[in-house]
Formats: structure tokens, C-alpha cells, sequence
């Protein structure tokens, strides 16, 4: 006797999706991710003197497949506050196509 593999349910399939993709944009999660961010950021600017949020995003794409700032949205402007990480006053141009080029702060501790 063979057991019968289960069909294809699209409707349910969509269903799924639809509801783990509301659990992962909850704003508890949000806040969670968040927090994480900040972490990522202190690490990255102990390694380099320096962090800008295409170093956390880059960091969250490479090691965590996870688009931090599709996540997080607005959010992510609040990434530095908090931190006591301080601009230094300098600006890098965003690399990301969907950006245009726009400018971004760099942040590092305070001297």
C-alpha cells in the first residue's frame, strides 16, 4: 500500500504566507530586529572606527539573508539613536540601485 502525497493547495499555500509574513512584520518583531541592529552597529563600528546603515543592511543581507531596511522601514532611521555613537560629520553615497545615490551619515564613537 503506497501513501498519496499530499496536492498542491495554492489557496491555503497564500493563506500561509500572507500570515507568516504579518508575524515577521509585527512591531514586536520589528522592535527585536531593531535592537539586533543596534547591536550589529556598535560591533561594526568597534571593528572599523566606523558604521553607516549600508554596513548594518550589508551585514543583515550577508550573514542573515534578511533586507533590513524592507523590515524595518522608517524604523530604520532610528538605528543610531540610542547607541552613543555620534556623526562624524562625514556623508558616503548609498550604493543600493533603488537608492539614487542618495547620502548617508556616517557614525562613529565619540572621540
Amino acid at each position: 500500500m503506497s501513501q498519496q502525497m499530499p496536492l498542491f493547495d495554492a489557496v491555503e499555500s497564500e493563506l500561509r504566507k500572507e500570515e507568516g509574513m504579518a508575524r515577521a512584520a509585527s512591531p514586536e518583531r520589528r522592535k527585536r530586529l531593531l535592537k539586533w541592529a543596534k547591536a550589529v552597529a556598535l560591533e561594526i563600528a568597534s571593528e572599523k572606527g566606523r558604521v553607516s546603515a549600508l554596513d548594518v543592511a550589508k551585514w543583515f543581507d550577508e550573514k542573515e539573508n534578511i533586507n533590513l531596511s524592507v523590515i524595518l522601514g522608517n524604523g530604520m532611521g532610528s538605528l543610531f539613536r540610542g547607541t552613543g555613537l555620534v556623526w562624524s560629520g562625514r556623508m558616503e553615497k548609498n550604493t543600493r540601485d533603488v537608492s539614487h545615490s542618495r547620502l548617508v551619515m556616517v557614525w562613529e564613537y565619540p572621540q
